[in-house]
């Protein structure tokens, strides 16, 4: 049975020096964190390429029209959807890009729901139309593992259609998910092999290198990528935000980190008499259900108020407001 031996992590919490100093040497940005992601693939020239090698497109994408994510409709606002970039092609293809931190209910159903708004609005108002659509993508790079049965343990690319269940046969390429599983990327520098190793790499590792890697330098996407990411370049205002981020990153990460832990632990016990493999399940299971309780109240701790609680954790502020009340 394994215990618990870390000291629990709320948000604001220094201990880690380490880390501290980790980020205050670093050369590139974190892409993970919310504004060296935005910053990283807001660029026309990262882009492109890092959708093609991702979504695999029926034709190369050449050039991107960054929109506002506001068009989704004023659902966000209150369901706290993980939009962080919407954009269109050449074609008028829409694209929507999203990383997000942790595990979420129905959150196959969360991708259809805020996906359908971009289908919906391809509508024109007050015109006959005879349903052509554009294609709507939704990537998701996630730092957690999904938990849905059948999938393999060791993918971690998955793309999703609208398909005939029995002979396998597409029923419609207008509408596509693709999810990207970070935790199950686990190759070092010395074992890449193909482009969309090289991406995922540096998204897990770029804030912890030095220098652009030797392999990095022969490709002038990857050049490009290396270059927007050096946190030197950065304007005060931007040092600024970068910093926020990686504040934030750090928080969420570690009570997630922590909370992961302590239930899995939880379980391990409740589920002696049922075998060790089935107490890992429960325990991993409550941990995914009460993760946000813990990283709410320990936002709250530090100060912050519903509305930045809600922006960080995804949840809206009526749920942050709910939960911060069951403890009154």
């Amino acid at each position: 049975m394994s215990k618990l031996t870390s000291k629990k992590k709320v948000a604001g919490d220094s201990t880690p020096k380490s880390k501290a100093k980790e980020a205050k040497e670093a050369v590139y940005m974190n892409p993970l964190t919310d504004f060296g992601f935005k910053k990283l693939f807001s660029d026309v020239e990262v882009l492109p390429p890092f959708l093609n090698a991702t979504i695999w497109p029926d034709s190369p994408i050449v050039k991107v029209e960054l929109r506002p994510t506001e068009q989704l409709g004023d659902w966000e606002s209150e369901r706290r959807a993980v939009v962080d970039l919407l954009c269109t092609n050449e074609r008028g293809e829409f694209f929507l890009v999203e990383m997000q931190y942790a595990p979420q209910k129905h959150f196959a159903e969360r991708l259809l729901f805020y996906s359908s708004f971009l289908v919906r609005n391809q509508a024109p108002k007050g015109k006959k139309w005879n349903y052509e659509l554009k294609a709507v993508y939704v990537l998701s790079l996630l730092n957690f593992r999904l938990d849905i049965a059948g999938l393999d343990e060791q993918q971690v690319i998955s793309r999703v259609c609208l398909m005939e269940e029995r002979v396998h046969v597409k029923f419609s390429d207008k509408l596509r998910f693709i999810t990207i599983e970070l935790p199950k990327f686990q190759k070092k520098a010395n074992e890449l092999e193909t482009n969309i190793d090289h991406w995922l790499y540096y998204l897990k590792n770029m804030n912890r290198l030095k220098e652009a890697p030797a392999t990095a330098k022969e490709s002038s996407v990857f050049q490009r990528l290396f270059d927007v990411a050096q946190i030197n370049k950065l304007t005060p205002k931007e040092m600024e935000a970068y910093h926020k981020s990686v504040l934030e990153y750090d928080d969420i990460v570690e009570a997630l980190d922590y909370e992961r832990e302590r239930y899995q632990a939880i379980g391990e016990k409740q589920g002696e008499k049922r075998g060790k493999k089935q107490g890992i399940a429960i325990g991993e299971k409550r941990g995914a259900k009460k993760v946000y309780t813990e990283l709410v109240f320990s936002f709250s701790k530090t100060g912050f108020p519903p509305e930045e609680i809600a922006r960080f954790t995804k949840l809206s502020v009526k749920r942050v407001q709910t939960i911060l009340q069951s403890k009154k």
